[in-house]
């Protein structure tokens, strides 16, 4: 049997001019994607065979920018968003960090380090 391998993509993370910009690169660069309410996390894979059966690959990718991170830890949404994804079922779990250039980060910048490093260290999250 075969597979076509496929990029879900939140659609919460193309709502804007910027965040089009990765769908512009995933055009750029040849990737297979779709755009879809996602329960959990903001990227997984799927392999969809010839009956158009969908099939959920074992990765989810949580993206999130220093700035975001700041507010849901304050806001307590970043807890509830790793118990989300520790009980998805999917083994591999990921969380991607970014920072815009100039971003306001309501806390500082050396507790958000230590949050990373606690979602891989303690949580098992991979980086």
């Amino acid at each position: 049997k075969t597979f076509e391998i496929k990029l879900c993509v939140d659609n919460a993370e193309v709502n804007s001019k910027k965040q089009q910009l990765l769908l512009k690169e995933l055009d750029k660069n040849g990737v297979n994607y779709n755009v879809r309410k996602l329960q959990v996390g903001d990227f997984l894979w799927i392999a969809v065979d010839g009956d158009n059966r969908e099939l959920v690959l074992d990765v989810v990718v949580e993206r999130k920018r220093l700035d975001d991170l700041a507010q849901s830890i304050t806001g307590g949404r970043f807890t509830e968003q790793k118990l989300r994804l520790k009980s998805c079922g999917l083994a591999r779990k990921s969380f991607t960090w970014w920072k815009r250039k100039a971003s306001y980060l309501s806390l500082p910048e050396q507790s958000l380090k230590q949050a990373v490093v606690n979602t891989q260290v303690i949580d098992g999250f991979t980086i």
